[in-house]
């Protein structure tokens, strides 16, 4: 019917109309020499058919009404010796059911064609998009000779539309070496669309890493399998960087973390060194010299020196209180006698130490079922509570300081509270002071948890929260 359709396409339509004219009449003849033995109405039909089809619609409503007017007055014309009448009812009659059947057969042949132009618009469309996918799109038969390639899959690939359309899926060994042609064979088989994701070196020169999704399309001249892919190369170097840039900073946070425990450890022996030096050599030449102002001041009342005297022994007071608070600052620094005694000789010692050091309230409350075995875990407690007790006096001006230390369902909490002018809440989380750091990582460092509240109407607290193993006695 095609090859029929373009052949008359190729015929101008004025011969076509003078071929149909010329057969109109030779029906006139053949109807009146035949008579009623041969009806030809269907041929009167497929006349005005002709016309709708190649010619013009007008021109076939012009043969359906000529065709009534030949059928009703040729014997007329034909026969004119005979004398007889043509009837006017006949050829309504005749016009009216070749008016419908090309009434009929316009509408059918009009939505036909806007049926097949519809057709053709998604066709076209179907195509533009499938010829401008970024996707690689081929459809291979069931032998696997390839029908269709889009520009995507060549150039994902590395060739040409015209090479792809010339390759067998069975016979590509871009393809073969990666395994897919099994899972084709699959998708084929049972209808399951199925995805592939492999790393390939396509016989064209190219390396890369593609995903493919493969779906079976039934057709009624057989099987088709559609292949979508695409090159993820780039997506994979990223993932292959991120890697590498994720292991990068773990072990950066491991240094830092190593780093960090060092730099608490260098201090923590810091703080030993110069709390023995205190206490074992300048509190010693301190008390040493208390010592020789003391035998002074006896030496000046033997030879009846009053006012020497009382110089003397206001050196030795002054003396004696820098070897108090050398011993204090010591205490502070490398609370040695305290180590073997636990946290609760520790932090007492620690509020004496304030009350003494900074002359204000210092009190605490300690629950003694709250036991701390841990020695790391009782010296990084006693530093974070030193720590927020410094700020709490130095930044937050406070008149009064309550240490707590009591049993919750999870462990033991630690708190220090304070009445001082508090801080900026906006900046709480953002605070990246050394010592603030250093609470957080000390705590970090025993498992615990560490969070700062400020009060509305003044003072900071620092809680510090201690999970114990259930089932046991103390911080193991």
């Amino acid at each position: 019917m095609e090859r029929l359709d373009a052949f008359i396409s190729r015929i101008p339509r004025i011969y076509l109309a003078l071929l149909v004219l010329v057969m109109e009449f030779g029906l006139f003849f053949l109807d009146n020499y035949v008579g009623p033995d041969l009806p030809l109405s269907l041929l009167y039909a497929l006349m005005s058919l002709f016309s709708l089809r190649y010619i013009d619609r007008g021109y076939a409503y012009l043969m359906a009404i000529l065709a009534a007017l030949g059928r009703t007055y040729s014997i007329w014309l034909f026969n004119a010796e005979l004398q007889l009448q043509p009837s006017a009812e006949i050829f309504f009659s005749n016009a009216a059911l070749n008016l419908l059947f090309c009434i009929l057969m316009d509408g059918q042949m009009s939505a036909r064609a806007k049926a097949e132009a519809a057709l053709d618009d998604l066709s076209r469309m179907t195509q533009a998009i499938v010829r401008k996918a970024d996707s690689g799109i081929q459809v291979f038969a069931a032998d696997g000779q390839c029908v269709l390639a889009n520009e995507a899959a060549a150039a994902i690939l590395g060739t040409t539309t015209e090479q792809l359309l010339h390759e067998n899926l069975r016979r590509f060994s871009s393809w073969r070496e990666t395994g897919l042609i099994r899972l084709a064979d699959e998708v084929l088989l049972t209808g399951v669309s199925g995805q592939y994701e492999a790393q390939m070196h396509t016989k064209y020169g190219r390396d890369i890493w593609c995903i493919a999704t493969l779906g079976q399309i039934a057709l009624q001249d057989g099987d088709y399998l559609l292949l979508v892919f695409n090159d993820i190369s780039k997506f994979k170097h990223a993932v292959s960087e991120m890697s590498a840039a994720q292991q990068s900073a773990q072990l950066a946070l491991l240094r830092a973390s190593m780093a960090e425990r060092r730099i608490i450890s260098i201090s923590e022996e810091t703080q030993q060194r110069i709390g023995q030096e205190l206490h074992d050599d300048l509190g010693q030449q301190l008390t040493g010299i208390a010592f020789m102002t003391q035998v002074l001041v006896q030496k000046l009342t033997a030879l009846g020196l009053r006012e020497e005297e009382r110089d003397a022994a206001k050196i030795t007071g002054l003396v004696n209180n820098a070897v108090a608070k050398t011993r204090q600052l010591a205490h502070s620094l490398y609370p040695v006698e305290l180590m073997g005694y636990g946290l609760r000789e520790m932090l007492g010692q620690l509020s004496r130490e304030v009350k003494a050091i900074f002359q204000l309230e210092c009190e605490l409350s300690f629950d003694e079922s709250c036991a701390v075995e841990d020695p790391e875990q009782v010296i990084h407690l006693y530093r974070i509570c030193q720590e927020a007790i410094s700020n709490a006096v130095k930044h937050g001006h406070a008149s009064r300081i309550e240490l707590s230390v009591s049993r919750t369902n999870e462990g033991i909490q630690v708190k220090v509270c304070d009445n001082g002018v508090g801080m900026d809440t906006s900046r709480l989380e953002e605070s990246n002071g050394l010592g603030m750091h250093t609470m957080r990582y000390r705590a970090e460092m025993i498992g615990a948890t560490l969070a700062i509240d400020v009060s509305v109407a003044g003072g900071v607290s620092v809680v510090i929260e201690l999970p114990q193993k259930r089932g046991g006695h103390g911080i193991h």
